[in-house]
């Protein structure tokens, strides 16, 4: 009987995943649409031409290669992540703009170093503050951070537990090794990394492709990336879990 009632639980759990998670989907693709028609209006009333985007994307591409971009992108990275402003963004800001190569290499600094700031200012503000304010996610992520080790790490970047920021700071403030917590995010975080900054390049090409096969090309690579970045951490998620869950 309590096995029926544990199964019942488990597979209303997962019907619930499986709606939040093709929500997701769904607000993802409405929101490059939402941008698409806001870039056209733009263009259409002059408010923004052809012209002057063509001439900030050219300036900031420029931009690769002087020796004050790598500090300067860290540190936009640091600040604006300290900020809770979304990574994701970040990523594929620098795709669009420097491409799949470089973009993922500027990307990956800034993400680390973002990564270093906030375990130290986890292991200066304490764990019991974090957990209060934290909400259920992060007690998750916390509980997540058991074992300590390079593992964790691995899967807590994969996984969707917390927002990265704060399970960076969840893992300083767990006292979780410096080294074992390093590798284990750059581990975690170069997948994904790479995905999304694949996909800010291939948006560039969406919007400044004059070719309708490539641009038909790069939505489906899009459309692809965004499936794999929703439903493969979930799928991770419940190949992972089952060792935790055996018993009710």
């Amino acid at each position: 009987m309590a096995e029926d009632k544990y199964k019942a639980r488990n597979y209303m759990k997962r019907k619930r995943n499986t709606k939040r998670a093709l929500w997701m989907f769904i607000g993802f693709l409405s929101v490059l649409i939402i941008l698409a028609l806001i870039w056209r209006f733009a263009w259409n009333s002059d408010l923004l031409s052809v012209e002057q985007a063509q001439s900030a994307l050219s300036t900031a591409s420029s931009w690769h290669g002087k020796f004050w971009l790598w500090p300067l992108i860290t540190a936009v990275f640091v600040v604006l992540l300290l900020l809770m402003f979304p990574l994701t963004i970040l990523v594929v800001l620098t795709g669009f703009l420097y491409g799949p190569w470089w973009g993922f290499c500027y990307a990956t600094l800034g993400t680390l170093a973002s990564s270093v700031v906030s375990y130290e200012v986890g292991r200066f503000s304490g764990q019991r503050v974090l957990l209060r304010f934290g909400g259920k996610r992060l007690r998750n992520a916390s509980r997540f951070m058991g074992d300590r080790g390079i593992r964790t790490m691995i899967l807590i970047n994969l996984l969707p537990l917390a927002p990265f920021t704060l399970t960076n700071i969840m893992a300083g403030a767990s006292h979780i090794r410096f080294r074992p917590y390093l590798i284990g995010s750059a581990i975690g975080i170069i997948p994904g990394l790479a995905l999304v900054n694949f996909a800010g390049s291939e948006l560039n090409n969406v919007i400044q492709g004059a070719d309708k096969e490539n641009i038909a090309f790069s939505i489906g690579i899009l459309i692809a990336i965004a499936l794999l970045l929703i439903f493969g951490p979930r799928w991770l998620k419940r190949k992972v879990q089952p060792a935790d869950t055996g018993k009710p």
